[in-house]
Formats: C-alpha cells, sequence, structure tokens
C-alpha cells in the first residue's frame, strides 16, 4: 500500500498543505501538524518556540485565551523537533477541524518574540525540565553534540529564528484522513499574517562540526550498562519498519533490555538509548545480523510488523519522526501490507555505533548469557504458541500446526485458544464460522487433539485488523 499525499498551495506567500488520507482514516479524531524547515542545529531553538506557541504553562491572558480555546474544541497539542525541522501537532475531533487550524494560526501568529520579559519566563519554565543528573540526557548530548545542551541559545538567536523561518510559505500543513473537496477547499482558505517582521537575509549562527565517537567506558552510573546508540536502518520505509520490529522482537525474548526508548533521527538512521543488564549487554554486542532462526521466529516478526505498521498509520500522532520528519524531507512513504518471503528470509545487518557506558558489574551479573536454541534441533525448546495473524491473504496453517505438534512433543497436557476477533456485532456469526472451519483444518491435518483446541470469539480493540486471529497456548499443569 503506497501511503499517498496530496499537496497544494493555492496562494503564493501561503502554507502548503499536505493531506494525508491513509492515516487514521476510520477515526472520528483528526491529526494536523503545522510544520516548517530548520537548519539541523537549530533543533533546540525550534523546540522552545513550538513548545511556547503550546501555550500551556505561561499565565499570561494570551496564553489562557488559546488554552481555553483548546480545551473547548477538543484539541491537544504537542511540540516536536528533529534536525529536519519543528512542529506544533495535535488531534481534534473531525467536526472542529476549522478551530484548529485557525487555534494554529493565532497561536503561531502571535509569539511573544518582541517581549524580552516574556521570553525570560518561557526559558526558564524550559529549563525546569533539565534540573538534576540525567545519565540519559547526558549520553544523548554527548553523542549529538555538546550544542544540544538546553539554553545553549540567547534571545537574539531565537528573534532571529523565527524572523527567519516561521514564514507562512515555509509551513506545512499535515492533515490525516479522509477530507471531502468542500473540507479541503474550506481549509486552504484560511490565512496567517503574523505579527512579527521577516526578513530574507538575518545571519545565524554556524552549526557545530563533530563527529560522534564509538566509544565503551566505565561508568559507575550506568548500573551495570548504559547505551546511546545509532542504528543503520535499511533504505525503504517497509524495510525500517520491519527491521526494528525484528531486533526488537527478538531483543525482547532473548534478553530484553531494563528500559528503552528511541525514535527516527534521520532518513537512515534510528536513535536508541537503554539501560541493560549483562545479559542484553552482551546481546547487543555480539548482534551482527538479523535473520529469523526458524518460522516461529519469522511469523513473529510478520506480525510484528503489521500491529507497527497498523500503530503508525492509526495514531500518526505518536510518530512525528515519521511523519513530520518524512513530510519535510520530501520522502515517499511506502507501507506495504506485508513484504516479500525472500526479504524476511535473507534479513538485515545489524550496524550501531554510539556511546556504551559499563562498569565491572556487567561482567559479573547474575543474569548469564545463555545461546537461545533453535526450533529445528534435537532438543527443541518447550515454548507456549502465542502467535498473531492479521487477516491478510490464507491462514498461516503450516506454521501453525508446526508449532501446536512442536509444543504438544513436550507438553501433552497443552490447551489452546483459537481467537477471533470483531469489531461490528454483525460480523459476530461469520467470524465464528470461519474460525471453527481453521480448527478442523488443524485438527485433520495435523493430529491434533480436538480436546486441546476450542474456539474463542473476542471483540477487536480499535487498532485491530478486521479478520485478526490469534493461537495462544498453555500447559495446564
Amino acid at each position: 500500500m503506497l501511503l499517498w499525499a496530496q499537496e497544494s498551495s493555492l496562494r503564493a506567500g501561503q502554507p502548503t498543505w499536505v493531506f494525508l488520507p491513509e492515516l487514521g482514516g476510520k477515526r472520528p479524531l483528526v491529526w494536523i501538524a503545522v510544520a516548517w524547515p530548520h537548519a539541523s542545529h537549530q533543533e533546540e531553538i525550534g523546540y522552545f518556540i513550538a513548545d511556547m506557541a503550546t501555550a500551556k504553562a505561561y499565565p499570561g491572558e494570551p496564553a489562557r485565551h488559546l488554552r481555553n480555546w483548546a480545551e473547548a474544541i477538543g484539541l491537544s497539542v504537542q511540540a516536536w523537533s528533529g534536525p529536519e525541522g519543528a512542529a506544533v501537532h495535535g488531534v481534534v475531533p473531525r467536526e472542529n477541524l476549522l478551530s484548529a487550524v485557525e487555534w494554529f494560526y493565532t497561536a503561531l501568529s502571535h509569539l511573544p518574540i518582541g517581549q524580552p520579559l516574556v521570553w525570560e519566563w518561557h526559558k526558564r519554565n524550559y529549563l525546569r525540565q533539565w534540573r538534576g543528573f540525567s545519565l540519559e540526557r547526558e549520553l544523548l548530548w554527548r553523542l549529538r553534540g555538546r550544542s544540544l545542551r538546553p539554553a545553549a541559545f540567547s534571545y537574539e538567536e531565537t528573534a532571529l529564528y523565527v524572523q527567519r523561518y516561521l514564514r507562512p510559505d515555509s509551513f506545512r500543513i499535515l492533515v490525516g484522513g479522509k477530507l471531502s473537496l468542500r473540507e479541503k477547499m474550506q481549509l486552504q482558505r484560511k490565512k496567517i499574517r503574523p505579527s512579527y517582521p521577516m526578513s530574507d537575509t538575518m545571519p545565524l549562527p554556524s552549526p557545530p562540526s563533530y563527529l560522534p565517537p564509538d566509544t565503551t567506558e566505565e561508568n559507575l552510573w550506568a548500573y551495570p550498562a548504559y547505551v546511546a546508540l545509532l542504528i543503520t536502518t535499511p533504505p525503504s520505509w517497509g524495510e525500517k519498519v520491519a527491521f526494528l520490529q525484528a531486533f526488537f522482537t527478538r531483543w525482547e525474548r532473548e534478553a530484553p533490555p531494563l528500559r528503552k526508548a528511541g525514535y527516527f533521527l534521520s532518513n537512515r538512521e534510528y536513535f536508541l538509548q537503554a539501560r541493560l543488564d549483562g545479559k542484553s549487554y552482551r546481546f547487543l554486542r555480539h548482534l551482527s545480523y538479523l535473520k529469523p532462526k526458524d518460522t516461529l521466529e519469522l511469523s513473529a516478526w510478520q506480525t510484528a510488523y503489521v500491529l507497527a505498521r497498523t500503530r503508525l498509520l492509526s495514531f500518526p500522532e505518536t510518530a512525528p519522526d515519521v511523519w513530520i520528519a518524512s513530510t519535510l524531507r520530501e520522502d515517499t512513504v511506502l507501507l506495504p501490507d506485508t513484504l516479500p518471503l525472500r526479504v524476511w528470509e535473507q534479513g538485515w545487518p545489524f550496524q550501531a555505533r554510539g556511546i556504551w557506558l559499563t562498569n565491572a558489574d556487567v561482567e559479573a551479573d547474575t543474569l548469564a548469557f545463555a545461546p537461545v536454541v533453535p526450533l529445528d534441533t534435537a532438543q527443541a525448546p518447550c515454548i507456549a504458541p502465542d502467535l498473531f495473524w492479521h487477516g491478510k491473504g490464507s491462514p498461516p496453517l503450516s506454521e501453525w500446526g508446526t508449532a501446536l505438534q512442536l509444543y504438544r512433543a513436550c507438553a501433552p497436557d497443552m490447551h489452546c485458544d483459537l481467537i477471533a476477533y470483531y469489531h461490528r456485532r454483525k460480523a459476530r456469526d461469520q467470524r465464528l464460522k470461519e474460525a471453527h472451519a481453521l480448527r478442523k483444518k488443524l485438527i485433520s491435518g495435523y493430529g491434533i487433539p480436538a480436546q486441546t483446541l476450542q474456539v474463542v470469539l473476542q471483540k477487536a480493540p480499535a487498532d485491530y485488523p478486521e479478520k485478526a486471529l490469534r493461537l495462544r497456548c498453555k500447559s495446564t499443569q
């Protein structure tokens, strides 16, 4: 499936509209973002400006008016900034979309840049989040350059940023969801009139020059290990998502981290921070290639990809590093329903560079590193199947049948549920019929005892596909 966008700009000097009909098309909420490009070294100032526009904290009357207005129309607003640019984005009920656009225009047109005292208040409030020592922030600043340390900008630099970048013709307004032609025309007729002077010749500071090293250091704060990594991802968006989901699935299965967080830093790099125990640290250190070990892992990776794709399309507000950044880079986002089997089978190289903090305890960790034995060996581990099918194509009969046979060999007392999900009540009978037909095939074709496999009907969560199925097993001992 090609996630296609319609771009248009009716008048010179006005924003460019980017309509993304596939994003959250079935939700009553519409996602909207007002984004603008900037130089990569202006990322922190961009976030400061976007955060100022959200008017979440300032006690003055204009900010209070914006907060009350947003609450009245059901608008939830967030700030975002990256190397490509910055944005203010949020979700709003579809019937209030026009009011939301007017809210964004008002907030961005009346930034208190011409009031140094107000700017100082915003800066002090912004700095509160950086008080105290944080190893996560310290590694982020070290990996990406000291210029990103908070408040490394002045009032003059902020004013120059606004005059240079916050121009109506620089804005990209992203709207997720299917809109009629009339709705699009109504949106495009609204004009933005900034209240601050424009300039094309304002000088800006030069970006710092640095090359993030790949280092291993001993540090007592990092018990027992902590990493900040830049992971190289495949070129196409479908493979990016598939690669990361394969990585996270194996990582969580074999050596789960104590804590992790990450986002796309550029078109080809994913930024990952994680706190690790010894087992997880050694897993990352020895990982050089991702390739499925067996059909069960292949199925798990494919399922994880489908769920991640569904989340990205259904809840774009959770992934501004994908949708806003790709729009500012003018990328084409291609998220197919599935990837060709050869892509999964050949796998991907795993390349990561960054900062690895360890101490002596990482080698003496009580969680000893033990490689997972592949299921195709003589002594297969007794892993209870918990498999999800996204409902596209034909059900994975052979993979599920093989999984049931392997599990029954080591757990004769197994009990399995074949869960069929439905969204609408009128689809219950049809879903039940389809699930029973698949159960009969598993029983007759793979020798599964009938009493160990039952059909369960459940209401589907909002982000589940229409014909999703799940096979979940356990031992009754």
